[in-house]
């Protein structure tokens, strides 16, 4: 028997759902049940082996992408359909339930929203419930629709609010998060504020090994004149930057919320005039401030 665990913002297919006896589904965003989810596998799958669990599986797809505050899963409207799910697993006959919402930036042809509902050999159960949770998930998708700003309109924010103290600004480009597989080469973000001529102090990360080994080439505190972005994906046009070498690192590690330790390969830090650009060889997931603190920068000090 196959029981697997998956992260919510994950994409269900087919093979998927055929090659396993039953899925378990994370139950919250911010995702603070990795553990849980796993643990809930290993009861399910010990459940089949000692032969008292037979599970038949549900899947309602639902052709709707969504994103912002209402996933809050504790506060959100999304929250009360996966507390649907998760009474139904509480239930007698339950075995696992959960909501696939993907990531409308994941390219694949199997991208949608799924309900996912496995019960102990009641697939009428199954079905129906599968199917009432994700009517009421098509209902509110508007409340879960997210409203993004163009990056153009966001530097202008930024530079408003530098111009006021308006403290920090954080600019977020979601669609280069590596934290969902993005490469972290985007430099949309640098070249805006560039050409927009942003005054305030700027922390970036990105990664580009060419930028970071002619970092390297020239050692800490030389001069290095080198273009920044699109090493990996060719949709980016590299932009150059001059500036001075501050910090060259090994990119080793630890993730300051759960330990674990990264590997971002080789990395440097460029001074060039307000811009301070960390840059790595590898992708790490930019979820917390980690590589920014290994590289001796504090986000909160930044305009």
């Amino acid at each position: 028997p196959i029981v697997a665990s998956f992260d919510l913002h994950g994409v269900i297919t087919d093979p998927v759902l055929r090659s396993c006896n039953a899925i378990t589904v994370y139950h919250t965003y911010p995702h603070i049940d990795l553990y849980e989810t796993g643990e809930r596998s290993a009861k399910l799958l010990l459940k089949i082996l000692d032969g008292e669990a037979k599970p038949v599986t549900a899947r309602v797809r639902i052709p709707a992408l969504v994103r912002g505050d209402e996933l809050k899963t504790k506060s959100g409207c999304f929250g009360e359909r996966v507390a649907e799910t998760i009474a139904i697993e509480k239930s007698a006959v339950g075995l696992s339930g959960g909501i696939f919402i993907g990531n409308p930036f994941t390219d694949v042809p199997d991208l949608a929203s799924n309900v996912i509902v496995c019960t102990n050999g009641d697939e009428a159960l199954a079905k129906e419930s599968a199917e009432r949770i994700a009517a009421d998930f098509w209902r509110d998708r508007e409340k879960m629709q997210a409203f993004l700003t163009p990056v153009k309109e966001a530097v202008a924010l930024a530079r408003a609010a530098y111009a006021t103290k308006g403290g920090t600004t954080i600019l977020v480009d979601a669609a280069d998060a590596t934290s969902s597989g993005a490469c972290g080469d985007s430099n949309v973000l640098l070249a805006e504020l560039m050409a927009q001529g942003f005054e305030g102090s700027t922390l970036v990360a990105i990664t580009d090994a060419p930028a970071v080994a002619a970092a390297r080439s020239v050692g800490i505190g030389g001069s290095v004149k080198t273009k920044v972005g699109g090493a990996m994906d060719p949709r980016y046009t590299p932009v150059e930057v001059s500036g001075t070498v501050h910090m060259l690192s090994d990119g080793e590690f630890n993730n300051e919320a759960e330990g674990e330790p990264w590997h971002a390969g080789d990395c440097a830090v460029i001074k060039a005039g307000n811009f301070t650009i960390v840059l790595m060889s590898k992708p790490v997931s930019l979820h917390n401030r980690s590589l920014f603190y290994a590289h001796g920068q504090d986000p909160k000090k930044f305009d």
